[in-house]
């Protein structure tokens, strides 16, 4: 397990099938997580259909109010924030406490274990949970086609990968 390798120190978790853009960002995103003494910062993007993703409530100071993973439309209207969803970008700063939880984390929906699953353990346990807006560009890469779209965008700008 990770545990060992990364000790006593404060980690970053980047889901693979996401590009983020500022890099620079990440100086904030950590920062952010710093201020707040924050056992786990989720970063977070608005998105129009939450059924792919994991969907987060958070309160006006950024406190994680609770989580869901694809959700049904039903199941995630009471996470709209300002009549929008947050999802989880794939983005994830966690302090090494979140291995505990990991241990005690069940099996969830379609008998998987859910990262977002153990983030709301420790929510509910008392653990600092907060979200951050991430104000520059997502791009969910977790398809060929949202690869190419993505590539498409970015050499639009005159940027490439």
């Amino acid at each position: 397990m990770g545990r060992s390798f990364i000790g006593s120190e404060d980690f970053v978790v980047i889901y693979g099938d996401n590009y983020f853009k500022p890099y620079k960002t990440m100086r904030d995103i950590l920062a952010f997580h710093r201020s707040r003494e924050a056992d786990v910062t989720l970063v977070l993007h608005p998105v129009e259909d939450p059924r792919r993703f994991g969907i987060v409530k958070i309160d006006t100071e950024g406190n994680v109010l609770g989580i869901i993973e694809k959700p049904t439309l039903e199941e995630a209207e009471p996470f709209r924030t300002n009549n929008q969803y947050f999802s989880i970008t794939g983005l994830l700063v966690f302090r090494n406490s979140v291995f505990d939880y990991i241990e005690k984390t069940k099996l969830g929906k379609n008998n998987e274990y859910w990262l977002t699953d153990t983030v709301e353990l420790m929510r509910i346990r008392g653990s600092k949970i907060f979200g951050y807006i991430f104000k520059g560009k997502r791009y969910d890469i977790g398809t060929l086609e949202s690869l190419l779209k993505a590539d498409r965008l970015e050499q639009m700008e005159g940027e490439l990968f």
